[in-house]
């Protein structure tokens, strides 16, 4: 079976279940408590093929968790290819991958994928699954925040420069309006 066939059976004609939540750089523990919220009640709530997407905001990027292929067709498709040239063209495991996405909202900056487990493997044994999610989410929050640190210490030094440059361009225009006083008088 192919990607398209796949998706079209799991997942045609259903309803995306989306949460989402915004995740403080500075709180990891409050974060690892709403992940977890998030993903149990999903859970809980939900069957194993649903189609979800849990959306962790952050300062300048976003960490997406979702089936692969659910955003880009195209993605399943690369894994399948991938898993057929490791395991044989008879790989045809029904099993949908779970993917971790990193977002930075910066001029440069590339998104990163990473496969964790399965869909059915966070629906089948939650105790198990989360932590390897957990741990690939830490690292993105600390990617984040190695981002928003480079972006702090751009911005104190472009504010030197820019103080520089309105304490010599305002003290031209004060010798200015000081030789323009002087003429009156």
């Amino acid at each position: 079976m192919d990607a398209q066939d796949r998706l079209n059976r799991s997942y045609q004609n259903s309803a995306i279940y989306t949460s989402g939540f915004y995740a403080d750089p500075e709180d990891e523990l409050n974060t690892h408590t709403k992940l977890f919220d998030s993903l149990k009640s999903l859970t809980m709530n939900q069957h194993g093929d649903t189609q979800f997407s849990l959306q962790i905001m952050t300062t300048n990027s976003e960490i997406n968790v979702m089936p692969l292929g659910l955003v880009d067709l195209n993605d399943l498709k690369e894994y399948e290819d991938r898993q057929r040239a490791k395991y044989g063209l008879n790989y045809n495991k029904e099993d949908i991958p779970l993917l971790v996405q990193f977002s930075p909202h910066t001029e440069h900056g590339q998104v990163v994928k990473k496969i964790i487990g399965t869909t059915q493997d966070l629906f089948g044994n939650f105790n198990e699954a989360f932590p390897k999610i957990w741990h690939t989410i830490r690292d993105f929050l600390k990617k984040n925040q190695k981002i928003l640190t480079e972006i702090e210490a751009d911005l104190i030094a472009d504010s030197h420069d820019v103080k520089k440059e309105y304490f010599t361009n305002f003290s031209k225009i004060f010798l200015k309006c000081q030789l323009i006083s002087e003429k009156k008088l």
